[in-house]
């Protein structure tokens, strides 16, 4: 089977770490891989070793579709492609077009990162939409999203979760590894990029509000930030609510794995994530987690048993749940231990690729 993995994005975010790690473990499984990708973008730069052939595109792919469509499609004729396979939503329409104007048949896959707000009945969608063979979505909340959203037959929709790499898998012994909290701060992180929409002033609330109760805490923020402007928000919140020097903001780092072994408790404080691919990444790494209960996070987090979620947007909640971790020793370890179990199980990166790659190859909907 021949691939084009397409994707024109020039972020680097989930959705592009995801493209990343994919194509490279597509190259290693043997299959025959072509990429799509922009020109001087992040993926270009770290998949520069990766695929058999290529093809890029400027900053003005976008404006001049129909014609790059024809480039595109002449490509997939030429190297005999089997499945594009589109990561990026803006990348669609681009992809579709060029199915159309191919002279080979061609299967068009949709990874779906992302929630899908609103309907997208109107001609212009059901053209793209319905190109579309197979649509993975990363949870089972995009999946019906599909449903309703795109009027999408549940027989091209297929779940498939994201996962995490092995590296971050800490080994059986690191839930009972930690010093007890009352000889040293309880730390708790958030990793991922620093946004309003993040939500990273809920930990310090929370933080601040067992400080307030005479609990020894740490936080770090740890992301990229979207504007200079929260960030400073968020500095500013610290300080004024007494935590400043105990409330660390950092750029995004490359070794995640190692910014988690800093942690007791990794949190995601996003109102709403999609999916929350660093829960799966903490659980592996053998730390209890708390989330909010929206998204994709219930599909993550058995509440009390592999995690705790707190009511999206209440730092009041969020404060709840790491009191009970701090104060309860013994649970936090029962929940990082059943976490880590849950992740090895339905949440390493190898074996969600090795489905994906399946359906690529058959179209058949995963039971």
């Amino acid at each position: 089977m021949k691939l084009l993995q397409l994707c024109l994005s020039p972020d680097y975010g989930g959705l592009e770490l995801y493209f990343r790690d994919f194509a490279r473990w597509l190259e290693t499984s043997g299959e025959s891989v072509y990429l799509g990708l922009r020109t001087g973008s992040p993926l270009d730069r770290d998949l520069s070793a990766v695929g058999t052939s290529r093809i890029e595109f400027s900053d003005r792919a976008s404006v001049l579709p129909l014609l790059s469509a024809r480039r595109v499609a002449r490509f997939m004729d030429l190297h005999e492609i089997d499945v594009v396979h589109v990561h990026w939503k803006y990348d669609l329409a681009l992809a579709a077009l060029a199915k159309r104007f191919a002279r080979r048949p061609v299967r068009l896959v949709h990874s779906r990162h992302m929630d899908m707000p609103g309907s997208k009945r109107d001609p212009y969608h059901r053209f793209i939409y319905g190109s579309v063979d197979l649509y993975h979505a990363a949870t089972h909340a995009v999946g019906r999203q599909a449903e309703i959203n795109l009027s999408m037959p549940a027989d091209r929709i297929v779940v498939i979760h994201p996962g995490a790499r092995s590296e971050f898998d800490a080994g059986d012994a690191r839930p009972d590894a930690r010093e007890p909290y009352t000889e040293r701060p309880f730390t708790v992180g958030v990793i991922g990029r620093v946004s309003v929409y993040k939500a990273q002033h809920l930990l310090i609330e929370a933080l601040a509000a067992l400080h307030q109760e005479g609990c020894s805490v740490r936080g770090r923020i740890i992301g990229a930030p979207e504007s200079d402007a929260y960030t400073g928000e968020l500095a500013a919140l610290a300080a004024d609510l007494g935590i400043g020097p105990v409330m660390a903001i950092a750029p995004f780092c490359q070794d995640v794995p190692g910014a988690l072994h800093q942690l007791d408790v990794l949190a995601l404080t996003t109102i709403k994530e999609t999916f929350g691919v660093i829960l799966v990444e903490g659980m592996l790494a053998g730390l209890p987690v708390v989330g909010s209960n929206a998204g994709g996070v219930p599909e993550i987090i058995d509440d009390g048993e592999t995690g705790l979620m707190f009511e999206p947007g209440s730092a009041a909640s969020l404060t709840a749940a790491l009191r009970t971790l701090y104060h309860d020793r013994a649970l936090a370890q029962r929940l990082a231990r059943a976490g880590q179990a849950k992740a090895r199980e339905q949440f390493r990166q190898e074996r969600q690729f090795e489905r994906v790659l399946d359906a690529l190859r058959c179209g058949i909907k995963d039971p």
